[in-house]
């Protein structure tokens, strides 16, 4: 099978050993880093000011101007419809993905922040 008719042995690679070949070379590669290689984030920086536009808001026969945003009241009955109907149909339908958190540190611990300490 691997000698040619003169007697001599081929100087052709068999597939066997080429398949084994890559297989040593596949079973070497790795996966890249997780995190990058610098120190973890130990504090969070959310007391930073943030742009936000500013507008006139009248109380009590009184403007005034507010640069926040601007303030939401849900409806109670959109309130009870959408956590009675549409979130069960939502979570009937979705696929739950099971990820980890995403605010942690390389440290897989949660960074101090104006919230958590």
């Amino acid at each position: 099978m691997g000698f040619p008719s003169k007697g001599r042995p081929s100087l052709h690679p068999s597939p066997l050993l080429g398949a084994v070949a890559l297989s040593v070379l596949v079973g070497c590669a790795h996966e890249p880093r997780r995190f990058p290689l610098k120190d973890p984030v130990w504090i969070d920086d959310d007391l930073r000011p943030v742009a936000v536009p500013c507008y006139d808001k009248e109380e009590d026969g009184k403007v005034e101007k507010v640069c926040r945003p601007k303030d939401y009241v849900s409806p109670f009955a959109w309130d009870v419809a959408e956590k009675t109907v549409f979130r069960p149909l939502v979570q009937l339908f979705a696929a739950d993905l099971g990820f980890e958190a995403k605010n942690v540190n390389s440290m897989d611990e949660v960074p101090d922040s104006s919230w958590f300490t």
